[in-house]
């Protein structure tokens, strides 16, 4: 069972507010809360790390960060039978957990930018697709999250190059490994993201 939460904003939270949820995690989480200089990108990072202890209370098992870990690479665990994933856009922060398989989870605001910068990243295949699409910029970010979900679920990270890889309809091959696509649209006002979960099959 894979279990999601996410949640959307538009203004900063009262001070007082934005403090006491803070408190209430250890404190190298806080340091890499307000490591950004935003207050959007500070609030999303909180809002994960909020939805993760919500996840984790909800699976019976304790919310309390100060024992998350990392992996060499750098993704973070909480324990070895539970797996999660968090991402965050624009005025959005998403979470997903599960006790069966990995997790892999990508959001993005999609937003008008110059996709030519992008090629490198893509397949041949891949790459005419995008181009050639009715909206090609829809196009890209409906492979880009996949990528990203991927190597998220993982655990490699960027140690993993984009352009290694081809998305084919709703699964992708790495290195033997298969992974499963489901994607997840979710409209709130004034937020248009793409949403893609990945389980990787074991």
């Amino acid at each position: 069972m894979i279990k999601i939460y996410y949640t959307v904003f538009e203004k900063p939270l009262p001070d007082e507010m934005f403090c006491e949820y803070l408190n209430t995690l250890p404190d190298f989480i806080k340091k890499d809360v307000l490591r950004y200089n935003r207050w959007e990108d500070r609030l999303a990072s909180l809002f994960g790390k909020l939805l993760l202890k919500k996840g984790l209370k909800d699976m019976e098992v304790s919310d309390s960060l100060d024992h998350l870990k990392f992996t060499v690479c750098g993704k973070p665990f909480v324990g070895d039978f539970i797996d999660f994933s968090i991402s965050h856009t624009s005025g959005c922060s998403m979470c997903a957990l599960t006790k069966t398989g990995k997790i892999g989870l990508d959001i993005e605001a999609i937003a008008t930018l110059d996709i030519s910068q992008f090629e490198k990243y893509f397949s041949k295949a891949e790459w005419n697709k995008i181009i050639n699409a009715v909206a090609p910029i829809d196009q890209f970010f409906h492979f880009w999250t996949k990528k990203e979900s991927v190597i998220k679920a993982d655990g490699r990270g960027l140690n993993i190059s984009l352009c290694d890889f081809e998305v084919v309809e709703d699964s992708v091959l790495l290195e033997r490994k298969q992974w499963q696509i489901a994607r997840l649209d979710i409209k709130e006002k004034n937020i248009k993201p793409i949403w893609l979960m990945m389980k990787g099959s074991i």
